[in-house]
């Protein structure tokens, strides 16, 4: 017996299309909780853009969730909003694509660190390298770099995005705000 609703099994099989990611991702195992929801889902990848995660509960493409959870090394909450892209079977649980859709300019900062630790992990850059992160780090280099690429790409995003925003601040101009006293003369 599937452990999908009836309902989802009625729905028409789902195309398959390509990796729509934009940003690099690293893998990870955090608690993630929905508001609202009492089963737990556990994130086994995550992006600038958003992360995978595993649950018992389907959650529909094209629904949003608000989520809550800490990145592995911190005790910072990230409180995000997400939409959900995909919901996969997989052997006794869902996978489940979320999007993520409302990022402070905190929790960007705090995700961006997170995977800039990461990077530097598979990169080698730390004191003393396992061999495992020098295989890695070489493998990670002979591809050009793309995770890094992705990084700075993402970062470079999230900066042109803070100085569209306070570009939009400033161009408030006063000539086009009315006077006070032509306010209070009509009333």
């Amino acid at each position: 017996m599937s452990s999908l609703p009836a309902i989802y099994e009625s729905f028409p099989e789902p195309k398959v299309v390509e990796n729509r990611r934009q940003s690099a991702r690293s893998p990870i195992f955090t608690l993630v909780k929905a508001r609202g929801s009492r089963e737990p889902m556990w994130a086994w990848d995550i992006g600038m853009g958003g992360m995978q995660c595993r649950t018992q509960q389907p959650r529909f493409p094209g629904s949003f969730v608000d989520l809550q959870f800490a990145l592995p090394g911190s005790n910072d909450v990230l409180d995000v909003g997400g939409q959900v892209l995909s919901l996969e079977q997989l052997d006794a649980h869902l996978s489940v694509g979320l999007r993520f859709c409302m990022l402070s300019s905190r929790d960007q900062r705090l995700l961006y660190r997170f995977l800039d630790q990461r990077r530097a992990l598979w990169s080698g850059e730390t004191d003393a390298p396992s061999s495992a992160q020098t295989r890695v780090a070489r493998w990670v280099a002979e591809q050009n770099r793309p995770f890094e690429a992705m990084l700075l790409e993402a970062y470079a995003s999230i900066r042109a995005k803070e100085l569209q925003r306070l570009a939009s601040v400033r161009s408030v101009s006063r000539c086009d705000l009315p006077r006070l006293s032509s306010l209070t003369a009509r009333a």
